[in-house]
Formats: structure tokens, sequence, C-alpha cells
């Protein structure tokens, strides 16, 4: 294989978070959810060990459970952003900017499709992550102090979407 510095990839992405849509759909409205100070995808597996009486080691590996997790740390501190961290209906997030309210309340069942866009192999390629069904969760604490950013921690922790009948039951990565 040949060594290509155009593979090795530097910048920054862009997250954005819509509605579920469930087999796969476009999520409705994407929204960007701002400035971000750290975005990672964290990918984890869990193994069966077969090991048998004839054999001093393992014979087999097989895969019986996959997890991934988007991580984000939001520097925008907009409702929006806190709606979704916290989990809060859509009607619990009230008015018009800038005079808005949310009601933190009972968590919801609530899932959400995202994307991360950023630098692809080549010049010019961009790379686009979707994910088709996320749950998402506030991880970590808001800090209120001088010389520090109001930002909001966010997991996605990225589910398995049965209603797909295609392989990317996760999601897809797609160069163009």
């Amino acid at each position: 294989m040949a060594v290509s510095d155009s593979s090795v990839l530097v910048g920054v992405g862009v997250l954005t978070i819509g509605t579920y849509t469930a087999s796969g759909g476009a999520g409705g409205t994407m929204t960007d959810v701002g400035h971000i100070r750290s975005l990672a995808v964290a990918n984890s597996r869990e193994n069966f060990d077969v090991e048998t009486d004839r054999a001093f080691g393992i014979i087999k590996r097989v895969p019986i459970k996959m997890s991934q997790q988007i991580t984000a740390i939001l520097d925008e501190a907009r409702l929006e952003n806190f709606r979704t961290a916290f989990a809060q209906p859509s009607a619990n997030l009230s008015g018009t900017a800038p005079n808005l309210t949310l009601l933190i309340g009972t968590p919801a069942e609530q899932y959400h499709q995202a994307t991360i866009v950023g630098v692809g192999v080549g010049s010019t390629a961009v790379r686009t992550w979707t994910f088709w069904k996320c749950a998402a969760m506030l991880n970590g604490e808001v800090p209120f102090q001088k010389a520090a950013v109001q930002n909001i921690p966010l997991s996605l922790e990225v589910l398995y979407d049965s209603t797909l009948s295609t392989a990317d039951k996760f999601g897809k990565i797609v160069d163009v």
C-alpha cells in the first residue's frame, strides 16, 4: 500500500442534531449545535471467547455487543442545546429568542439523528458521519465561574437501529 500524506486528516468537525426517523430516513431539520470545544466518536465491542479442553487458548472470538458514543463539549449554551442534553420534550422550551424558558422536568424518551461533517481524504473531500438513532444526556457538570465558558458536556449514545434493512444499523461514513 502506498503511503500518502493526503490520508492524514486534520481539521474540525461540525456536529448537527435532528429528529430521529426510522429506517434511516432524513432526520428532518438538522440543527448545528454551534461552537464546540471537543468532539469525538468512540467505539467499543464485547466478545465471547470460546475455549475448549482440547486447546490451550481461545479458539474463537465471537462479537456479542458493540456500542458507539459521540462526546462533545458544546460552547454555545443555547437553551435548545440544554433541552437536548436534559432529554426534555420540545414543549418544555417556549418563548421567542432572546426571551426563552426551558422547563426541566421528567426526562422524556427521545431519539436523535446526528451528523458530523469534517475533512475527508483528498484536497477537496468532505467526510460525513451519520448516526441514525442516538440517545442524548448531559455528561458532566456545567461550569459557572470567572474565566470559564459555560459549556454543555453532551454525550450521544448511538443505539442499534433495527428498523434498517441494510448493514448500517448504527450509522455510516461517506467520503465525497
